[in-house]
Formats: C-alpha cells, sequence, structure tokens
C-alpha cells in the first residue's frame, strides 16, 4: 500500500470539518482529495464493483448532460459546477473502495481512530464555544453552516458503526459514536439531523442488546462486572444531569426545543423544494438540471434552490437521472446481500430530505465506506487472502 495514498486520504478526512472559504467552493480537504484521486488511480490495484459501479457512473454522465445543456441554454456557470461535485465524488467513491479493498487491519484502525477522534475534536470545540455559531446560537465550529457540520456527523457516525464492528465485531462503537453526534446535533440545533441521530442511536441500541442477550454474553460477564458497569453508568447519568442544569445549557436546550415549533416559510414542504416537482412538471421527465434560478417564478416558496437531495435529484435530473441513481443505491445494497450495514445508511438518506447533501463528497465517502464494511467480512483483511 503506497504510503502517499494514505497519508493524501488521511488528510483530507482530518481536514474535512475545516472550510476556509465560502460554501459551494472547493475546501481545503477536496485538495487533497483531490490528489488523493490521482494518487489512487497511480497507485492502487484496480477495483471494480460491476453494475454499481456501471451505474453510478451512467448518473454521473447523464447529470454532465444535463448540466452542459443547462448551461449552454441559461448560460450560469452553477449547472456545470454542481456536476463537477457528482464527479469528484464519484472518483473518490471508486478510489476509497480500492483503497479498503487492499489494506491491512492496522490501516482500519488508523481510520476508525482519526473519525473517533475526529467526533471528539467537534464536540470539544462547540462545547467550548470555539469557532462560528449562526444567529449567535446554533454552534457549527469551523463549518460554513450547521447543516454542513450535522451532516459531516450522520456520516461520521455510519463510517465510526461499520468499521468499529468490523474491527471488534460490536456495535458499542456506534452506541458511543451515535452519544458523541447527539451532542454535536444539539448544539447545531439541526431538526432533520436530530431525525438521523434518532435513527442511528435506536439502531445502535436494538442490534448491541440483540447481541448482547441473543449470543448470552451477559452470562459470560459475570454479576460483580455488570454490578460494576450500571455503577459507573449511574455515575456518569448524574453528571450529565448536574451539566444539565447549567444555566447555558438550559438555554440552548430551550431553543432547541423551540426549532420544533418554528412555523417559518423556509421550514414547509415548499420551501424545501418539492413543490417544484408539480409546479413546474415539464422538467420531470429529463430534468431541469441546476442553478438558472429566475426560470422559477410565481408560486414557490423561500429560496429557489432546491434543499432536499430527493426533491433535488428528481427535479433537476428527471426520473431517469433519479432511477439511475436508485438503481446505484440498489446495486451496492443487493452486492452487499442485504448486510445491515446498510441500516445505517437510512439516517443520512432521511437527513437528505430537508437538505441537499449529494454534493458533499462525505456522502460518496459514506458510501464506499460502508460497502468495503461488508467487502473485508466477506474476504478478509488484505493481509490475510491468498496471494
Amino acid at each position: 500500500m503506497n504510503s502517499l495514498v494514505v497519508t493524501t486520504f488521511f488528510l483530507a478526512v482530518t481536514l474535512s470539518p475545516v472550510y476556509l472559504w465560502q460554501s459551494g467552493l472547493p475546501q481545503v480537504s477536496n485538495i487533497f482529495g483531490a490528489l488523493f484521486i490521482v494518487l489512487g488511480f497511480g497507485f492502487l490495484r484496480p477495483f471494480y464493483i460491476d453494475r454499481s459501479s456501471f451505474f453510478a457512473a451512467a448518473f454521473v454522465v447523464y447529470a454532465i448532460l444535463v448540466g452542459v445543456f443547462a448551461y449552454l441554454v441559461f448560460d450560469d456557470y452553477r449547472s456545470i459546477l454542481a456536476v463537477v461535485y457528482y464527479l469528484y465524488g464519484f472518483l473518490i467513491f471508486l478510489v476509497v473502495v480500492a483503497l479498503f479493498s487492499n489494506s491491512e487491519i492496522r490501516f482500519y484502525y488508523y481510520f476508525f481512530y482519526l473519525i473517533f477522534a475526529s467526533l471528539v475534536v467537534q464536540l470539544v470545540l462547540v462545547v467550548a464555544g470555539v469557532g462560528g455559531s449562526f444567529s449567535g446560537v446554533r454552534s457549527m465550529a469551523f463549518f460554513n453552516d450547521p447543516n454542513q457540520m450535522s451532516n459531516w456527523v450522520l456520516w461520521t457516525i455510519v463510517m465510526v458503526s461499520v468499521i468499529g464492528h468490523v474491527l471488534w465485531q460490536s456495535w458499542l462503537p456506534s452506541f458511543l459514536g451515535s452519544v458523541l453526534g447527539g451532542g454535536l446535533v444539539f448544539y447545531s440545533a439541526s431538526r432533520s439531523a436530530s431525525v438521523g441521530i434518532l435513527i442511528l442511536f435506536l439502531l445502535s441500541s436494538l442490534l448491541m442488546l440483540k447481541d448482547f442477550f441473543g449470543s448470552g454474553a451477559y452470562l459470560r460477564i459475570g454479576v460483580f462486572k455488570l454490578l460494576a458497569f450500571f455503577v459507573a453508568l449511574f455515575g456518569f447519568v448524574y453528571l450529565v444531569f448536574w451539566w444539565l442544569g447549567q444555566p447555558d445549557f438550559i438555554d440552548k436546550f430551550e431553543f432547541y426545543i423551540s426549532r420544533f415549533y418554528e412555523g417559518d416559510a423556509d421550514d414547509s414542504l415548499g420551501a424545501r423544494g418539492f413543490e417544484r416537482l408539480y409546479l413546474y412538471p415539464e422538467y420531470l421527465m429529463f430534468g431541469a438540471g441546476e442553478g438558472a434560478f429566475d426560470r422559477y417564478h410565481g408560486g414557490v416558496t423561500g429560496d429557489l434552490e432546491i434543499h432536499s437531495t430527493w426533491a433535488g435529484l428528481l427535479f433537476q435530473y428527471g426520473v431517469i437521472g433519479f432511477v439511475i441513481f436508485l438503481l446505484f443505491l440498489y446495486s451496492l445494497y443487493y452486492r452487499a446481500r442485504f448486510s445491515v450495514y446498510f441500516l445505517f445508511l437510512l439516517a443520512p438518506f432521511a437527513y437528505g430530505f430537508f437538505n441537499y447533501n449529494l454534493r458533499n463528497w462525505y456522502f460518496w465517502l459514506g458510501l464506499a465506506v460502508v460497502f468495503s464494511a461488508w467487502y473485508v467480512t466477506r474476504t478478509g483483511f488484505a493481509s490475510l487472502r491468498p496471494r
């Protein structure tokens, strides 16, 4: 395994929470990600995943065609810029799968500790009040807005969950990641991410309890160790409730709860972009492309940019692009024999109903890591395979 490939990958992941320029522009992590792609194609052994990569490539090609056509007709650079991010994400997906499929076990340990430590660092930053905030109350650390941080949190927990289970055959890392991520989502006050965190927390808890009681682990642990665990848990809960009683937390909690009762126009399905599906049905078959928002006039609520991955896919790339992308996701799931690992994708997918996260490279990184986690459980780590 080429150390330069691994180094650039780890740098891209490490710097992913740092946004130096405005949203929509490449960030430092994207620069290292691009270098990782170039080095990966140069040094990694090819690894293809049959129909899955075909459908992903087909979606990107179709998105490029729609984007180029929209640019030629409406002359808005955003029509082209958007599809560049899809191409970038697709290449990240391919190279990450190649990297993970050809890596030894220590690489998986390094990656796990890196992303888990990143969660801890981000939580420390927002609790300490370091970094920016939206309207002075919604923490976002060094992201450009709280929703970017929330998207990053959900995908990081997904990766912590599946890689943690690969390494230790335990869902405890997933549970711990969900707890840490829950704190970050609380400070971001993101409602859609709260749904995602709830899914991750319930899923990790149920899987952990299933393994604990189903395997008889509670019998092997012994009464004394179980008692010690509950004593430690009681002490932890006591400290948490002490912290919850602090005035600063109470103010944040009241604001967080109030977010679910807001009735702004921006909160509606229309403002997220769903109403465009019936206001402009002429775009539904082939797609409207992105950008050139002045096309949409009359009856459109809120921001003219669509804030939903699934509504955006359907409207901007039509039934054709939407179906191709769903075939890509299903082919991954089918190839992985309906692995339980793919259930964790429900969290960022649910988040995507009210935020557009497909252009973010962590969407493609997360898919690649989930698929790779299943792959290594089938084949073993690279160092253990027959040559």
